[in-house]
């Protein structure tokens, strides 16, 4: 019986030691700040944790993932580090924190209860992120200088503050704030300097813009290094002890812009637009000619990326004025930005250059705010009648167009034309305006298949081809040229034939292959005549013998 128990709880220690284990705890509690809390889960390498499963006392818990870590003692284990804010205690005092469960390769898994204090305001001085006991200040804060709410194209400004007493060098920085990925940093981090009392603050200053909407989370951010100071030799002297800071998480929203009620002039300007036009050109103009219009806007946030709205979707542009395709020419001086628009009236119908709207979204009340220039007049004339010009009356000639006297006298009389006999050719037709022209179609047809015959025959009965040793034997039998230009010939002819009669591969001249005596000895007698010193020969028994030779094969 004492056996199986040992076996049972031999067993049983070994699933426990299996098992994950989940430590929860507060590490930074402040009354009437967020409570910061890190989750520590000890597992095997392959279990996979479910990040969104995470829960305090059956309620989601937000966590952020924060770190691996090896165990050196066993290599199969990873300590995975989670961080979490709670809402802040109002009142200083012990308290405890409820189970945090979480899911584990579909198995949950939970922490125990632990306990916790929140200081109060009197320990903000001496804060977990001080070295109280050696006198040493080492802070980090992290906050963001405006709305923390925004919309596409809004900025606000993310600052880290660093407070310290002593000479210090970092050995960790890790300031996700000046290099947000999810937000576009507008111009360079920005740092500045100053003394409060005996403690050195730097402010790192980062401005940002959205560009895309969500919840994001920057941080948590966290500092190290060591306090140092200078002995006789100028030389730094470091304590033994890191300090350590660490500034919670900023959460940033950025919400789409609401659609209900959304102009159509809305193209992301911000705050509380005002539009003012008016015409920099005369008021009267000639069609075609240009007016140009000059539009100054102010009261828009993002007023650098500010474009005007599309003209042919306003009222009275489209059909009645000619615009250019690319965008006007713009100037921002302070906090005004003017636009330079060229309009070209096509109708003398304008009469006016027609209201522009323009619209922008509010942040602070949440809702779109509407402006309309006002409508500016326009004289518009036609090319050929300039305005302050009178035309002279041009008197009319008159003239009878029924003047017999004015006619111009006829070639032949009456009398003339009727005594001159019909001819046939007054009433026939050349013949190419005649039905007869329609026999071509047939005629067409039948040259086309008689083509087509050729062409088919031709290529079923194709004219036999010539052999190339053939033609060359021929040209050495009759060429009237230098007798070794026709013994050159009469070589080429022999290889040719060797090569047309498979006797060798093509282009190959090995005699050694050649199973043929007497074309063997033919082609080593014309190469000695071509090559050697025998300077004596008989073209004619040359020719003769090769073409024997050739015949034969």
């Amino acid at each position: 019986m004492v056996k199986y128990i040992f076996y049972l709880l031999f067993f049983g220690m070994g699933m426990l030691e299996a098992a994950p284990v989940i430590e929860a705890s507060i590490d930074k509690a402040q009354a009437h700040y967020p409570l910061e809390g890190t989750i520590t889960i000890t597992h095997r390498k392959q279990e996979k944790i479910d990040p969104h499963s995470f829960q305090l006392d059956k309620q989601p818990l937000e966590t952020l993932f924060v770190r691996d870590t090896n165990m050196p003692s066993d290599a199969t284990l990873l300590v995975t580090v989670y961080s979490f804010q709670l809402p802040a205690q109002k009142q200083p005092g012990l308290y405890i924190l409820p189970t945090v469960s979480v899911k584990i390769d579909n198995q949950v898994y939970q922490s125990i209860p632990a306990s916790y204090e929140v200081k109060g305001a009197s320990s903000s001085d001496t804060s977990p992120t001080d070295s109280a006991s050696s006198g040493i200040i080492f802070r980090l804060e992290a906050f963001a200088q405006g709305p923390t709410t925004l919309y596409p194209g809004e900025r606000t400004k993310l600052i880290y503050r660093i407070s310290y007493n002593r000479s210090i060098d970092l050995s960790l920085s890790e300031l996700p704030l000046v290099h947000p990925r999810d937000f576009q940093k507008i111009g360079d981090v920005q740092v500045k300097d100053y003394q409060k009392e005996e403690v050195t603050v730097q402010d790192i200053i980062q401005e940002i813009e959205a560009n895309k909407t969500g919840n994001f989370s920057l941080g948590p951010s966290t500092i190290e290094g060591y306090a140092y100071s200078l002995n006789a030799a100028n030389e730094k002297v470091y304590e033994s002890s890191k300090l350590h800071a660490e500034a919670p998480v900023i959460k940033i929203e950025v919400k789409p812009f609401p659609t209900a009620q959304q102009p159509g002039s809305f193209n992301g300007a911000l705050g509380q637009i005002q539009v003012e036009a008016h015409l920099s050109t005369p008021a009267s103009v000639a069609v075609g000619d240009t007016s140009e219009v000059q539009i100054k806007i102010q009261g828009v946030q993002n007023l650098t990326d500010l474009q005007l709205p599309s003209l042919q979707c306003q009222p009275g542009f489209s059909g009645f004025f000619q615009m250019s395709d690319l965008p006007p020419p713009a100037d921002v001086e302070g906090k005004v930005k003017t636009f330079d628009l060229t309009l070209r009236p096509l109708s003398t119908l304008v009469t006016e250059i027609p209201p522009l709207e323009v619209s922008s979204f509010d942040p602070a009340t949440g809702k779109y705010v509407i402006q309309n220039t006002a409508p500016i007049p326009l004289e518009v004339y036609a090319p050929d009648s300039p305005d302050k010009v009178t035309i002279p009356e041009i008197p009319l000639i008159p003239y009878s167009f029924f003047s017999l006297a004015q006619w111009p006298p006829l070639g032949l009389t009456p009398l003339e034309i009727e005594g001159q006999p019909v001819t046939w050719s007054q009433f026939s037709r050349p013949w190419i305006q005649t039905p007869a022209l329609l026999w071509f179609i047939p005629l067409g047809i039948c040259l086309w298949l008689l083509q087509r015959w050729f062409y088919l025959y031709r290529k079923k009965h194709p004219h036999p081809q010539i052999p190339t040793s053939e033609q060359l034997l021929h040209q050495a039998l009759h060429k009237q040229a230098e007798p070794l230009q026709n013994v050159h010939l009469l070589e080429k002819a022999c290889w040719w034939r060797l090569w047309e009669k498979g006797l060798l591969p093509h282009e190959t001249f090995d005699l050694e292959n050649v199973s043929l005596e007497s074309i063997k000895t033919l082609i080593m007698n014309l190469q000695a005549v071509q090559y050697g010193t025998q300077k004596t020969y008989d073209l004619h028994a040359l020719q003769r013998e090769t073409k024997q030779v050739l015949k034969a094969i």
